[in-house]
Parts: structure tokens; sequence; C-alpha cells
């Protein structure tokens, strides 16, 4: 039997204390994706866990937590008519440590009083801690 999955790679980055290279995995025709983990002193790839639909992937100095948002399909997903990524408008907290998920705030809110600036022109910082 001929299969059609393949898998897809995107959103790399190191772990900013340098211990691994994380990146999102999914396969071609499914919708769950995958934070994984390539550590190059042992050669070992590892599942961290599946995550929400969502972008622009980061984490915390030593990849315990990450943070990653949706607004529509991902910049580098090419074939949409093949994967149909479909994204939310929130920006979550993932823990690797306990696997949990945290929707933090949505992607189009903000704080009364504050000014609303253009997609891209927003400042934004978010700490995080043990």
């Amino acid at each position: 039997m001929s299969t059609n999955l393949v898998k897809v790679v995107h959103t790399s980055f190191w772990i900013p204390d340098g211990s691994a290279l994380a990146y999102v995995s999914y396969m071609k025709g499914q919708q769950q994706r995958y934070i994984r983990k390539y550590n190059p002193d042992t050669d070992e790839d590892s599942l961290v866990m599946e995550m929400p639909a969502c972008s622009h992937l980061m984490s915390n100095h030593n990849g315990i937590l990450y943070v990653g948002d949706g607004s529509g399909s991902p910049v580098d997903v090419k074939d949409t008519c093949s994967y149909k990524i479909e994204n939310d408008p929130w920006i979550y907290i993932l823990s690797s440590k306990n696997k949990k998920i945290h929707k933090l705030v949505k992607h189009n809110s903000f704080l009364e009083g504050t000014e609303r600036r253009p997609a891209g022109n927003a400042p934004a910082s978010i700490i995080f801690s043990r």
C-alpha cells in the first residue's frame, strides 16, 4: 500500500543555551504538528510534544518553555492545498516539562488605553521564568 505522507520540517532554531536545535515537524495531509529537538552532541533526535497549529516558535533559555502564535497559514507552507493547516488567533505558552499548552492572549488583543498599531509594528516582550 502506497502512502502520501511526507515529513516536513520548518521553523528551526537553536535553544538559547546551545543544547539542541528545536524544530516543528508535520506530515503532509495531517493537521498535527510536533516540536522536536536534535542534540548535536549525541546525534539524537527526539519528540518534545504535540503542539497547536501555531507559528513563530521560540523557547526560553533551556527549552523547557516555548511560545508560538497563530496568524493564518504559516508563511513557510507553500503547498497549502495539501497541508490544510489552519491556525487560530491565540499566542500559546507550551511547557515541555509537563506537556501542557496554555492560551496566553489572543493575537488581536491589546491593553485598554494603549495605541493600536499595524501588525509587525507592535513592541513585544515575553518573560519566561521557572
